[in-house]
C-alpha cells in the first residue's frame, strides 16, 4: 500500500510539474505574440518608464543565470535548494529575461551596440532551448536523475544471448549486429560514427522485418498452415525487435550525452559574449 501511495504521489507530482511548465510556456508565447502584434503602437519607449524597467529587470534576470553554475562551487547555495529547484529557476530566468528584453527593445533592432547585444541574447536563448531538449534525453524527465550508460548496457547484454540464438537471425545478420554493436556500445564514439551506426541499425531492422514476413508467409501458406511454427516466428521476431530497441536506447543515450558535452563547450562562450555586449550597451546608453 505504501509503495502504491508513493508511486501515485510521484505520478501526480510529475503531472503537476508538466502542467505548470505548459501553462508557463503558453503564457510566455502569448505575451511575445501580443508584444509582436502591438510593436507598431509605441505604447512605451526603451529610454524611460516601463520600457526602461523591462530592460533593467530582463538584464538582471539574465545575469542571475550565473547562479546555476556557481552553485557547484558555493557550498551555501548547494545546501539551500536541491539541484532540481536551481534548474527550474535557471530555466525560468532564461525565458523571462530574454522576453523582457524583447519588450524593452519593442521587438526591433536599434543602434549597433544594442543590435549586437540583442542578437547575442537571442543566440543564448536559442542555445538554451536546444540544451533543454538535449538534457531531457539523458535524464529521467526534466528534473529526474541522469540515466546511467552502464544500466542501459547491462539491459542490452541481458538479452544479447537470445539474439544470436534467434531462429530469424542468420550469420550475415549476426555479423552486421556485432559490427553495429561495437560502435554503439562505446560511449566515446564520435557523433558522425554514431549517426552512421544508427542508420545501419535502422537498415538491419528493415531487413529483419522483411525476413520475418517471408518466414511467416511460408509457415501460413499452403494447404496446411503451420500455426505452431508461425507462433514461434512471431515470438522470435518480438524478442529480436525488443533487443534491437534496447541497443537503440543505448546508442541514443551515447549520442545525446556526446552532444550535450559539445553544447556546453559552445553555450558558455556565447553566454559570456552576451554579458559583455550587454554591459557595453548599458554603459554606452547611460554615457551618451
Amino acid at each position: 500500500m505504501c509503495i502504491r501511495d508513493s508511486a501515485s504521489t510521484a505520478t501526480r507530482a510529475v503531472r503537476s510539474s508538466k502542467r505548470g511548465t505548459s501553462i508557463f510556456s503558453l503564457t510566455v508565447v502569448a505575451l511575445i505574440a501580443a508584444g509582436w502584434w502591438q510593436r507598431n503602437e509605441f505604447w512605451y519607449t526603451a529610454e524611460r518608464g516601463i520600457g526602461y524597467a523591462f530592460g533593467i529587470v530582463g538584464a538582471s534576470l539574465m545575469a542571475l543565470l550565473l547562479l546555476y553554475p556557481l552553485r557547484k562551487h558555493w557550498r551555501v547555495m548547494r545546501n539551500a535548494f536541491p539541484i532540481r529547484h536551481w534548474f527550474r529557476i535557471h530555466m525560468m530566468f532564461g525565458i523571462l529575461g530574454p522576453t523582457l528584453v524583447l519588450f524593452h527593445a519593442n521587438f526591433r533592432f536599434g543602434s549597433t551596440n544594442s543590435t549586437v547585444a540583442l542578437i547575442c541574447m537571442l543566440l543564448v536563448a536559442g542555445s538554451g532551448i536546444v540544451g533543454r531538449y538535449v538534457y531531457r534525453q539523458i535524464h529521467q524527465g526534466l528534473y529526474g536523475e541522469k540515466i546511467r550508460f552502464s544500466d542501459l548496457r547491462t539491459a542490452f547484454e541481458k538479452g544479447k544471448a537470445h539474439m544470436v540464438s534467434n531462429r530469424l537471425v542468420d550469420p550475415e545478420m549476426e555479423q552486421r549486429l556485432r559490427s553495429i554493436e561495437g560502435t554503439l556500445s562505446d560511449r566515446g564514439t564520435s557523433l558522425a560514427r554514431n549517426i552512421v551506426a544508427r542508420l545501419r541499425l535502422g537498415a538491419l531492422k528493415s531487413s529483419s522485418r522483411r525476413k520475418y514476413r517471408r518466414e511467416l508467409s511460408r509457415a501460413l501458406g499452403g494447404d496446411q498452415p503451420d500455426t505452431a511454427a508461425a507462433h514461434e516466428i512471431r515470438v522470435a521476431y518480438a524478442s529480436w525487435i525488443n533487443n534491437l530497441a534496447s541497443l537503440g536506447r543505448l546508442s541514443r543515450f551515447a549520442f545525446f550525452a556526446r552532444l550535450f558535452s559539445l553544447w556546453h563547450v559552445l553555450h558558455l562562450p556565447i553566454f559570456f559574449m552576451m554579458l559583455i555586449t550587454a554591459i557595453v550597451h548599458i554603459v554606452v546608453v547611460h554615457m551618451y
